[in-house]
C-alpha cells in the first residue's frame, strides 16, 4: 500500500471496525463482560478520533479522492447510528437522542438533494461540524462511563441535560438551516 492510499485505508478501517466495536460493547454490557466493554468503548473512541485523521492525511498527502470524500461522511453516519441504537437498546441514552440524530441525517440528505450532488454538505458548516463531533463525544463518553463506573447497571454519570442540550442544538441547527423555507 502506498502512503497516498493511507487516508482511504483509515476510512475503510473505520467503516469496518466502528460497528464491530459497538457490537463488542453491546455484547459486553449484555453479558456482562468488562473485557468486551473496554474493547468496545476504547475502540469506538479510537474510531471517532481517527475521523479527524483521515481527512487531514488526505489533504496533507494531497491524496483526496472522490471515493474518500463520499465514504468518510457515510462512515461517520453509520458509526453514529449504530452507536446510538446500541446505547438506546441498552437503556444508556434516551430514545429521542437517536431521533434527533436521525433528523440531522435527514438534513444531510436534504442538503445533498438541494445541491444536486452526492457528497454530504452539512459538515462544511462550522456548527454542523461541531454538532457531529458532539455526537461522537457523547457516544464515546456514554460508553466510557461504563468503564469508569465499573458496572453495567449504572448509575450513569452523564446527566440528562447533556442529551437535552445536544438534541436542542440539533433542532436549532436544522431550523436555522431551513429558515428560508419558512420565511417568505
Amino acid at each position: 500500500m502506498t502512503v497516498s492510499k493511507l487516508p482511504l485505508a483509515v476510512t475503510i478501517a473505520r467503516l469496518i471496525f466502528g460497528p464491530l466495536f459497538v457490537l463488542c460493547f453491546y455484547i459486553g454490557v449484555s453479558a456482562p463482560d468488562f473485557l468486551y466493554i473496554y474493547v468496545g468503548a476504547l475502540g469506538y473512541t479510537a474510531s471517532a478520533l481517527t475521523d479527524m485523521v483521515d481527512g487531514y492525511l488526505a489533504r496533507r498527502l494531497n491524496s483526496v479522492t472522490e471515493l474518500g470524500a463520499r465514504l468518510d461522511p457515510a462512515t461517520d453516519i453509520i458509526n453514529r447510528v449504530v452507536g446510538l441504537l446500541a446505547l438506546d437498546a441498552l437503556g444508556i441514552t434516551p430514545w429521542w437522542l437517536f431521533l434527533a440524530y436521525a433528523a440531522l441525517v435527514g438534513q444531510y440528505a436534504l442538503d445533498t438533494w438541494r445541491l444536486k450532488s452526492w457528497t454530504f454538505t452539512l459538515a462544511k458548516s462550522s456548527f454542523g461540524r461541531y454538532l457531529a463531533v458532539a455526537y461522537d463525544v457523547i457516544i464515546a463518553a456514554a460508553m466510557i462511563q461504563m468503564v469508569i463506573v465499573g458496572t453495567t447497571t449504572g448509575p450513569y454519570i452523564l446527566p440528562s441535560f447533556i442529551y437535552i442540550a445536544l438534541a436542542g442544538a440539533t433542532v436549532i441547527f436544522i431550523t436555522d438551516r431551513n429558515r428560508s423555507l419558512f420565511i417568505s
